[in-house]
């Protein structure tokens, strides 16, 4: 992630604003329901352990089926300490029990593996390669993308929606880039990785959420042994700590 971009998500756009944002340009109702719908079309053993990262606020939890979700050991990661308190409060809400925990994809400090890690509009903002890499670490038998694709009008379109304030603000510091579906699967095959499904939601102003599932070829037939949440309360989050790596 360019500097700019990282400042642009921990000090300029409010949680307020951005939920406010993604439910307007239909994107958090349809990536909740895609998400859902991955998870469910790849079932994993209750208990399995899942990863959200670059959660965001956890507006995904006001749209999403919480009974599929409360199947998993769930972590939610994000960079932005705003973000994460509004997910915590979400998740308290919801009654959805989860470790909500402070890391940066790019250089996590999370030790543990995952059966199944969830990405949702992440990899556009960072340096994606690193980012697919660090999930191919943490071993998991199913990785879930969520990403952008759009037409040529697009950027017009998206010219004429009103803006709340520092989404405005956001958009003329933050340079994301769109990550091809071609791109990714060429980059995950040739790690062993093959692309299981692929789904294709349009949403307002030109663009479409693809939801994509890739199957390690080391993982096919097997699973992680479900966890307790008490095997990853170092990780648990705070305002003023992060999560740290475990020996």
């Amino acid at each position: 992630m360019d500097p700019e971009t990282r400042r642009a998500w921990l000090e300029v756009v409010s949680g307020n604003d951005y939920d406010q944002h993604m439910a307007a340009i239909g994107q958090a109702q349809v990536n909740a329901s895609l998400v859902c719908q991955m998870l469910g079309d790849h079932p994993l053993a209750p208990g399995a352990r899942l990863l959200f990262v670059g959660c965001g606020t956890g507006q995904t939890l006001d749209f999403a089926d919480l009974d599929e979700l409360r199947r998993f050991t769930i972590t939610f990661s994000d960079i932005n300490p705003e973000f994460l308190a509004k997910l915590e409060g979400r998740r308290r809400r919801h009654g959805l029990e989860a470790l909500v925990v402070q890391d940066d994809l790019t250089s996590t400090q999370l030790a543990k593996r995952f059966d199944a890690v969830v990405t949702v509009l992440v990899l556009e903002h960072i340096d994606w390669k690193v980012g697919v890499d660090t999930i191919l670490g943490y071993g998991p038998r199913y990785l879930h993308f969520i990403i952008q694709q759009q037409e040529p009008q697009a950027a017009e379109l998206s010219l004429d929606r009103e803006l709340p304030p520092s989404i405005r603000e956001f958009k003329s510091v933050a340079r994301p880039r769109l990550l091809s579906r071609a791109d990714l699967q060429s980059y995950l095959e040739k790690r062993g990785v093959s692309l299981a499904r692929v789904y294709e939601r349009p949403v307002p102003d030109a663009k479409t959420m693809v939801g994509l599932v890739f199957v390690p070829q080391s993982r096919r037939g097997d699973t992680l042994a479900p966890r307790e949440l008490s095997d990853f309360e170092h990780l648990r989050y705070s305002p003023i700590s992060r999560a740290t790596r475990s020996g």
